[in-house]
């Protein structure tokens, strides 16, 4: 499992988030750029970028896997080698009743952009849910807002299970509007690396 903690791909090394990468996580996540099609999810302190390496911490922990911090390992335009360009992971979600499935996400710092890091990035999280062996699917979810994070989706080779919302913009059709997540309220796809079951798929759409 070791080995999975510290990966390299032809640009970029990928180290196990932390407690000592959260002011970097917190730059990159408290970036209104990073959030520009989901406002609400800023990160408006440190402590949130704590509670995400927490998390990963514990899926690390329980299932092999979860979220990786990325460097730059050579210069990539005005980026230089060794900077910290955002996070990739594959968080392992228990979603009741026997199902579960891998989440694939990922965050890089606007700098970054447009220059294939999210698809590098991505395409080393599936190889290493490959050599873990593990028999759970992989899925993602993105908003329809955000088409470039939807095109690393289809350049890794993972496909649409899904896409639509399961909520009003008011939320007036959920019997506890407030515990919605913000993500319910937009138009989004879910994607998998292979067919989904209805239920499973159902839990993972209600996610947001």
């Amino acid at each position: 499992m070791h080995g999975l903690e510290h990966l390299t791909s032809p640009r970029l090394r990928y180290d196990r988030l932390q407690p000592a990468d959260a002011d970097d996580v917190f730059a990159v996540y408290g970036d209104r750029a990073t959030w520009r099609h989901l406002p609400s999810g800023r990160f408006g302190d440190r402590e949130r970028a704590l509670l995400l390496v927490e998390r990963s911490t514990r899926t690390w922990d329980k299932a092999g896997l979860g979220e990786w911090g990325v460097r730059a390992t050579v210069d990539l335009g005005p980026v230089q080698a060794g900077s910290f360009l955002g996070t990739v992971g594959m968080t392992w979600m228990e979603l009741g009743d026997g199902l579960a499935a891998w989440n694939l996400g990922y965050r890089f710092s606007p700098v970054s952009w447009g220059r294939g890091v999210a698809t590098e990035a991505a395409r080393t999280a599936l190889d290493a849910t490959r050599a873990l062996g593990s028999d759970d699917p992989v899925t993602a979810r993105a908003l329809t807002a955000n088409p470039a994070s939807i095109r690393v989706l289809d350049r890794v080779g993972l496909t649409l299970a899904w896409r639509g919302a399961t909520a009003t913009p008011d939320g007036s059709d959920h019997p506890d509007p407030a515990s919605l997540p913000a993500t319910v309220r937009h138009e989004r796809v879910v994607y998998a690396d292979r067919p989904l079951s209805p239920a499973l798929l159902n839990a993972i759409v209600a996610l947001g």
